[in-house]
């Protein structure tokens, strides 16, 4: 499921130039963290480089899709930052109408910038994107069928990332958008996705396919001389007393 909405993320986001790559996958065991959407507790202990790294958790998300911060609520450094989504809404999770990824593509859309296209309903300055027609933030916002709410030019943008109709019905930004994200990017976010190789606590996944292992894996008691849960291939860190056996896969381990 985090692989495909990696998926998700790319095909949504590509036509504007963004690409996504999964730097590393933690696993952690707290059901407090999980169900009690503790946000603060658990990102200023599992946050990695938030200025250069798009975090995501998955929770119950305190009852909602999702959520994230704007690029100004916080410094760019703040362990704040980042994407909290609820587990059901990654692909093919959980049978409903927000079971396609589409609710990460939005809350990243919040993290890189984007207000709702509903914003300040059918007054004030909307979203600040000048080719998403404004929209009425009532109970229209959740209808995937042509509206216009508004008396300004323009059907209400059911189609877009930043409604809030359900996956089947979104399949668009706009290039206004697209010129939002790199505006708030860059003013914002300006170390964003520059790091290269793994955060601390990782190492490079010996398979040279740009993934990234926890480096606490190295060691403990898995078979590093085979590929390690969760796919992560440690071939190349068999020496690390006794993980690996002298007669398998050609294990070279000083201890073995």
């Amino acid at each position: 499921a985090v692989n495909e909405q990696v998926d998700v993320l790319n095909s949504s986001y590509a036509q504007w130039g963004l690409s996504f790559t999964l730097s590393s996958l933690d696993y952690t065991q707290n059901s407090s963290w999980f169900n009690n959407d503790s946000e603060s507790q658990y990102k200023s202990q599992l946050a990695i480089s938030p200025s250069t790294t798009l975090n995501i958790y998955t929770t119950t998300a305190g009852g909602y899709l999702g959520y994230a911060y704007l690029p100004q609520d916080y410094n760019e450094s703040s362990y704040m930052h980042g994407v909290v989504l609820n587990y059901q809404t990654l692909p093919n999770v959980y049978n409903w109408e927000y079971d396609e990824g589409d609710t990460g593509v939005h809350e990243v859309g919040h993290y890189l910038g984007l207000y709702h296209t509903f914003q300040d309903s059918c007054s004030g300055n909307g979203d600040y994107v000048d080719d998403t027609p404004a929209q009425d933030d009532g109970d229209n916002i959740y209808n995937c069928w042509n509206m216009d709410t508004c008396t300004s030019p323009g059907n209400d943008p059911i189609h877009n990332y930043m409604n809030y109709t359900n996956d089947n019905c979104i399949t668009e930004f706009t290039s206004g958008q697209s010129d939002r994200i790199a505006y708030m990017v860059e003013t914002y976010k300006p170390s964003l996705g520059t790091q290269e190789g793994c955060a601390g606590g990782y190492v490079d996944d010996c398979s040279g396919d740009g993934d990234c292992c926890a480096e606490s894996w190295i060691g403990d008691g898995y078979g590093d001389c085979e590929d390690q849960q969760y796919g992560c291939d440690l071939t190349c860190y068999n020496n690390d007393d006794g993980d690996c056996s002298s007669d398998v896969y050609g294990c070279t381990d000083a201890t073995a």
